[in-house]
């Protein structure tokens, strides 16, 4: 009896130690011993057999899935009805049914069924286990009793015909005969009860997924059932010897086995863990229990109950790994329940957002929220979440001081193994510095840096994609170049740091000019452009061009002093005049062109025939780098005239371009051009020589031969050796410095530099005179008169053309002339063609006349022979 108590506290030792593992139901189901199937109780199909099953059926695993447990049992419905009753009526847990096996035997089976959920399905869980032998000792118990009863009945019949006291003694022998039979019978019937209790828990020890194993009071191994051996072999710990030391394979690994062994020898219960490592270097872990235990010859024994817990051990690894990597990751993590309500953050949660695990835990993520984005970037956001399980973007959130900080975040939906959605996690990074660092590289990239406008790139992509837009929408689209005129001498004469605010003075008031809809962007240097969308009407894009030229004709304050510049602008409409971003981009060029040949100050619309100007100007600056090489430029002169005497005075130089192919071009049609590409200076020092050159001669014929005017350029003017280079071309050419005048424009007098004050000074202090040219055209004011040495003023042509006919033409030329006298300086009529113009003009009192009314500008031999007929007179 005490083996059989013994037993009975191995198997619960071994069921509470199953119990408390994470074994599922599916392995416990799968592993288990016991005949076990799985049925559905609608219909008997078999849903699930396990391995045992399918070795005492003889099936195969796919083959009994497919049957009923009515192809197996062999007891019709109305029999399986009545042991249903039966087994209810004497309180039986479980049925008494007959199983056909595959090899036709029949099978008295024991059948215990109870109800149970898998997967969300009820169905039946049957252990089922082979009785057939207890059957037929049953059978035999019952045939012995019934022989017994037959013997007893015999012999009572034989004492009727004896004497009384042979009776008594025979009645007294049959009852002993019954009463040992019956012991007998109790024998056999105990017996076969305790060696079938006996059997099922030797099997059940033996069969458990459990290890267990008994030791001597030396720790010797003296029984170890399957499992145990097993987990020994895998791990390569298995010794043949059953004698062998239970405790040396954990000797070297473990730290509490001297407890162990004192426990051991103290009779004492011991639980704990234990790791051992096999010859490969894998490392496992048992849950062990040892307690001691006393056989029926009060040997005393220990039993050993081991669960291999090395997956549990890998999954706290990873557990405490993974809590490691929540608490100390530089992501920031947050986890929220399937109410969206939060249950975790990490500490990196707490650096970026500024809240405690403890502020948050229970509380909706929407305290993060900055209010940047509405209700629909949130919807979105749940709908991606719902329909593919993750989302992440770039979104915008408040810190717990305010401050409003982006970051990158992942959001991911967690679920069952069944699908049933189980909670949210969140990771995001603050980007708040990345994206400053990415805006102001885009920044960079796309605005100018001094204006804060759209650059030539951002430009670029606006207008690819307004031209797409404006072609689904069959809609039009302008587009305007803008060149600013006469920026080049603010920049020179105010400095470049002045030159700036203007650029950014310029830009306020395009964009004061234009509408929100529309787009500005500076190209580079004196460059604009705009982009006006969704106009149907030609004429808003004529009142915008408009509004444009008349706030950049306004002044400017630089250096507390009145600038000007003036823009002319080159306009474009989609479609008429193109379909392609550079067609367009060319045209506008191309007009804005044609508006500074206009005069300036203006602005153009594109014509066909502007195409045309557009080449010629294309071919124009590759030959003009030619003709510097090749002698293409002439001086040509034009005779100036003492406007009552009509003495001839002195002669404007003025550079031609004698062309192989164009024949004469117009300084109009290349100086600018050269401005451009930087020929200019080169061109001016070759003008000034030849001039000069050509006036020395002249002075050899009289002694009251004319002087000669140069135009010098603003960016000639400029040079530092300027005041040098002319004084070397006097000298080399012998040219009295008074016979020569330098025209200079007003524009280089306004920004009132030093340098040019003191170049001029240091011309006149050779005795060369200084004429301010176009005057009245653009910034005239008394204060740089009286500032500069002057010494001439030329009237523009423009004025001239009205004098008589234009009151207002007249009253500004006698202005100028009342000016001049006061200051003690020459006036020059310029442009003067009729003689109406000229009495005009002479009544005026004005001192010397330039135009056609005297001569055309001739060439230098043409202009010798008028000199000589001059001089004879």
């Amino acid at each position: 009896m005490l083996k059989i108590i013994s037993f009975f506290a191995v198997l619960i030792s071994c069921c509470d130690v199953f119990a408390s593992t994470d074994t599922s139901f599916e392995e416990f189901f799968r592993t288990h011993k016991l005949v076990s199937l799985l049925i559905n109780p609608d219909n008997g199909a078999i849903v699930d057999a396990n391995d045992a099953a399918v070795d005492f059926y003889g099936y195969s695993a796919q083959h009994i899935r497919q049957m009923a447990i009515q192809d197996i049992n062999m007891l019709s419905p109305e029999q399986v009805a009545i042991e249903r009753l039966e087994a209810k009526s004497e309180n039986r847990n479980y049925f008494i049914f007959r199983h056909r096996l595959a090899n036709d035997s029949i099978k008295t089976v024991q059948v215990f069924s109870s109800p149970i959920i898998v997967d969300g399905k009820k169905l039946l869980f049957s252990i089922i286990r082979d009785i057939s032998s207890e059957r037929e000792i049953q059978q035999q118990l019952w045939h012995y009793q019934s022989n017994l009863e037959t013997l007893v009945d015999k012999q009572v019949s034989i004492l009727k015909k004896q004497s009384k006291q042979q009776s008594i003694y025979q009645f007294l022998a049959i009852i002993a005969l019954a009463a040992f039979s019956i012991f007998l019978i109790y024998l056999l019937k105990r017996k076969n009860i305790i060696e079938r209790q006996i059997k099922t828990l030797s099997r059940i020890v033996q069969q458990s997924p459990v290890a267990i194993a008994t030791l001597d009071k030396h720790g010797h191994i003296t029984y170890s059932n399957a499992e145990f051996e097993a987990r020994q072999r895998s791990k390569d710990l298995l010794n043949t010897n059953k004698n062998k030391s239970f405790i040396d394979p954990y000797q070297a690994h473990n730290q509490n086995l001297e407890r162990l062994k004192d426990k051991m020898h103290q009779g004492e219960d011991w639980q704990g863990e234990l790791r051992s490592v096999n010859k490969q270097g894998h490392e496992y872990w048992d849950m062990t229990n040892v307690f001691p235990l006393t056989d029926a010859a009060d040997n005393a024994k220990h039993v050993v109950i081991s669960q291999d817990i090395t997956r549990l051990k890998e999954h706290e690894k990873q557990l405490r790994l993974a809590s490691t990597v929540f608490h100390t990751a530089t992501e920031a993590v947050m986890v929220c329940d399937i109410d969206n309500k939060i249950l975790a953050t990490n500490k990196a949660f707490t650096k970026i957002t500024g809240y405690t695990e403890a502020e948050v835990l229970g509380r909706d993520p929407s305290i993060l929220q900055s209010g940047h984005h509405d209700r629909t970037f949130y919807q979105h956001m749940f709908e991606q979440l719902e329909s593919t399980g993750s989302w992440q973007g770039e979104i915008s959130n408040r810190r717990k001081n305010g401050e409003i900080y982006y970051e990158w975040l992942s959001i991911t939906a967690l679920t069952s193994p069944t699908g049933q959605l189980e909670a949210y996690v969140s990771l995001f990074n603050d980007i708040t510095k990345r994206k400053r660092v990415e805006d102001k590289i885009y920044h960079q990239a796309n605005f100018d840096g001094l204006t804060g406008l759209a650059n030539r790139n951002l430009f670029s992509d606006r207008l690819k994609h307004s031209l797409s837009q404006a072609q689904r929408q069959s809609s039009q689209l302008a587009l305007m170049f803008i060149d600013l005129d006469g920026f080049k001498q603010i920049n020179d004469n105010f400095g470049h740091s002045q030159g700036d605010l203007l650029l950014q003075n310029v830009s306020q008031r395009l964009t004061d000019s234009i509408r929100s809809s529309d787009m500005i962007a500076r190209l580079g240097g004196d460059e604009f452009a705009v982009i006006i969308t969704k106009e149907k009407d030609i004429e808003a894009v004529d009142v915008i061009a408009n509004k444009i030229i008349r706030e950049i004709s306004k002044p400017f304050m630089l250096n507390n002093k009145e600038g000007y510049v003036t823009a002319s602008i080159g306009i474009v409409i989609f479609p008429e005049d193109g379909d392609d971003v550079e067609e367009l981009l060319t045209k506008a060029d191309s007009a804005m062109y044609k508006a500074k040949a206009n005069g300036r100050n203006n602005f153009q619309f594109f014509t066909k025939e502007m195409d045309v100007d557009a080449q010629q100007k294309r071919e124009l600056t590759t030959e003009l780098r030619a003709a510097m090489k090749h002698g293409q430029f002439e001086v040509w002169f034009q005779p100036i005239h003492d406007c009552k005497t009509h003495h001839l005075t002195y002669s404007e130089a003025l550079v031609r371009w004698n062309h192989p192919e164009r024949g004469i071009v117009s300084p109009q049609s290349f100086i600018p051009i050269a401005e451009d590409i930087g020929l200019i200076n080169s061109l001016g020092y070759f003008v000034l020589r030849q001039a000069c050159d050509q006036a020395a001669k002249w002075q050899i014929l009289t002694e009251d031969a004319p002087g000669v005017a140069v135009n010098v350029s603003s960016i000639q003017f400029q040079q530092d050796d300027f005041a040098a280079q002319v004084a070397k071309v006097l000298f080399d050419t012998q040219l009295p410095p008074e016979k020569l005048i330098l025209e200079i424009t007003e524009s280089l007098l306004i920004a009132d530099d030093q340098k040019v004050y003191e170049q001029l000074n240091t011309l006149k202090s050779l005795g060369i005179s200084i004429s301010l040219d176009d005057f009245g055209t653009g910034y005239s004011s008394l204060s740089y008169l009286k500032r500069f040495p002057v010494n001439k003023l030329k009237i523009d042509q423009s004025f001239v053309r009205g004098i008589g006919e234009d009151h207002t033409d007249t009253q500004l030329i006698s202005a100028i002339l009342s000016m001049a006298k006061s200051l003690q300086m020459v006036v020059v009529a310029e442009g003067v063609e009729t003689e109406f113009q000229l009495e005009q003009i002479k009544a005026l009192d004005c001192d010397l006349v330039q135009g056609y009314v005297f001569s055309k500008p001739l060439p230098a031999d043409s202009f010798d022979d008028y000199l000589k007929q001059h001089i004879q007179h």
